[in-house]
């Protein structure tokens, strides 16, 4: 029987080496996206040579868990241990975030479990090039709102890259987002990320985790956290805040952070919309070359 424990940021720490096993399109497959959520999924782990599998209380599913961080190899014998310990405990599985490299090793029984294409959780992939070129007119809005910025702020305006030693800046930026923000998630999950944050920033520098942001008039406006895939060439932005009032400031931060911190990748991971309306237009108008497919995987 698995035995689970509470998952930790250092012990968290010591599990990096097991995200290499299987590199994925999928922000899931970064050592940050679980050191941010922790928080919010209340995360439970088990890890030996076969895999790290999770139990954790997901949306509105009190015990369940995601994909397994494992080699494709071991991705079904992981997913049939992981039906025995839900069965043991008398709940019905459910897997959430699994890709479509994962569904196909899994090949679950369609007698025993319904697969859902899960279209909340799509990652939007994006072209590195053409997020720090912009070019052509489809990129029109987004070059506007950037030459608007630099008119009206430029001359204050200063990219920075960002540590841990800027927590206490980082933390007043985010109380002063927090009290603006308008949000239509009725499952607060953009609180339980606040509080993943500043975990991450504590240990950024073991994560592998790039912090920046912008300053406009020696203050702190806008914050982003990024990391690197180098097998995949590709980088995921985890985190993206900027004031609103500040027209064109995210679209500024955005090109700045990939120009000066990853002018090399050649893909973008700017994570899914989680069905919020609002956010779902705004990437969806930033003109993805594709979408990461993800599913769910429930037990009948």
């Amino acid at each position: 029987m698995i035995k689970f424990e509470p998952l930790t940021p250092e012990k968290l720490i010591g599990l990096q080496p097991y995200f290499s096993l299987r590199p994925t399109d999928c922000a899931e497959s970064h050592f940050a996206y679980h050191l941010l959520w922790r928080p919010y999924y209340e995360t439970k782990y088990y890890a030996d040579e076969k895999g790290l599998v999770w139990l954790q209380k997901i949306d509105y599913d009190e015990q369940a868990t995601m994909v397994p961080v494992c080699g494709l190899g071991h991705m079904r014998e992981n997913f049939d241990r992981l039906q025995a310990y839900f069965t043991a405990i008398g709940v019905k599985m459910h897997m959430y975030l699994v890709d479509e490299a994962a569904l196909g090793a899994i090949r679950p029984d369609p007698e025993r479990y319904e697969v859902l294409e899960d279209r909340d959780s799509f990652d939007y992939i994006y072209s590195g090039e053409e997020m720090r070129v912009l070019p052509g007119r489809k990129y029109s809005k987004m070059k506007n709102r950037i030459s608007r910025f630099r008119r009206d702020y430029g001359e204050t305006a200063e990219f920075v890259i960002l540590n841990p030693e800027d927590e206490g800046e980082i933390r007043t930026f985010l109380e002063r987002w927090s009290k603006n923000k308008e949000s239509d998630d009725d499952l607060n999950r953009l609180d339980s990320e606040e509080q993943g944050i500043f975990e991450t920033i504590r240990f950024g520098r073991e994560a592998g985790i790039t912090m920046a942001g912008v300053r406009i008039g020696g203050t702190l406006e806008a914050f982003s956290m990024g990391t690197m895939n180098q097998e995949r060439n590709m980088t995921v932005t985890h985190v993206e805040k900027a004031n609103l009032e500040l027209r064109g400031l995210y679209n500024y931060l955005e090109k700045e952070f990939l120009t000066h911190v990853y002018p090399e990748a050649e893909f973008v991971n700017r994570e899914d919309d989680m069905g919020l309306e609002n956010l779902r237009r705004t990437k969806e108008s930033m003109h993805p070359v594709r979408l990461e497919k993800k599913y769910t995987i429930l037990e009948r």
